[in-house]
């Protein structure tokens, strides 16, 4: 059986699918999603498939556990905000 790449790295040079990247450079993420609530990062990616979606709704479980479960993903990122990093930070290199 397979397993699934981790939504999220361990460590900044690590991608989602276990490898890590040359020293000196971060993961290109596309944005960044943290809790409205809490104000806690909770996730940073390119895209919000099942295994990201997941992940978001584990926290509101775990977090905030009086929240209703949302029905859609729509519904689910209302208690979101998602950042996108300014423009030209992606893939640059970080002492």
């Amino acid at each position: 059986m397979r397993r699934r790449p981790r939504a999220t790295p361990r460590n900044p040079g690590e991608k989602p699918n276990g490898r890590t990247l040359a020293p000196g450079y971060s993961p290109a993420v596309s944005f960044t999603v943290t809790c409205a609530q809490c104000r806690e990062e909770v996730l940073g990616a390119d895209l919000i498939g099942d295994a990201e979606e997941c992940l978001l709704r584990d926290h509101l479980l775990a977090v905030h556990p009086n929240t209703l479960q949302p029905e859609t993903l729509g519904v689910l990122l209302k208690h979101f905000v998602v950042i996108e990093p300014p423009a030209g930070s992606v893939g640059r290199a970080t002492a």
